[in-house]
């Protein structure tokens, strides 16, 4: 990987596509106007994915907690605030190349469906999530580490945020899936 500098960027990749919600056959923007992937093919057909927030991370969830907006942020029942997010699951995978947290960009949230009022600009969280076995196929336009965290279903017990996966993506071999 040349330039571990480049980064993907949300404001890019959405005016790029000209859409808010991307899927089979858009770009996935760098931060310097980089084509750095391409949707190849998005399975998901209940819901979209999310180039609006950011990830969550432990100390997000208690913020929410003591501001008491847990179910303004997160449309389901949390029992328990997980220790740990997206965030701090991708800070560690990223660390051994030297990437800082600040360093990290906006997330794409695969198959984080928000409805967003075209009007007020008003977000809201959902629960459509597409259905077992979805799949998204991905293809690199660069070399690029790729990072990936999941958070795990159930989100409401500690550890929610499973570990993140890791992978160098060179533009030789340069498909890879990501699977719900």
């Amino acid at each position: 990987m040349d330039n571990l500098r480049e980064r993907f960027d949300q404001a890019r990749t959405k005016v790029y596509n000209m859409t808010l919600f991307v899927t089979s056959g858009h770009k996935l923007m760098g931060r310097n106007n980089q084509h750095m992937m391409t949707i190849v093919h998005d399975g998901n057909t209940e819901g979209t994915h999310d180039l609006q927030k950011g990830m969550g991370s432990g100390y997000r969830f208690r913020l929410a907690q003591q501001e008491n907006r847990l179910g303004v942020y997160y449309p389901r029942e949390i029992k328990e605030i997980p220790d740990h997010g997206c965030y701090e699951n991708l800070s560690k995978a990223v660390a051994p190349y030297g990437i800082i947290p600040e360093d990290i960009p906006s997330p794409f949230n695969l198959n984080q469906h928000m409805k967003i009022d075209g009007v007020t600009g008003k977000m809201e969280h959902t629960q459509v999530r597409p259905k077992e076995g979805n799949y998204m196929d991905i293809r690199a336009e660069m070399d690029l580490l790729v990072a990936l965290s999941a958070l795990s279903r159930s989100c409401g017990r500690r550890q929610t945020a499973r570990r993140a996966d890791l992978r160098a993506v060179k533009s030789i071999t340069p498909s890879f899936r990501v699977k719900e």
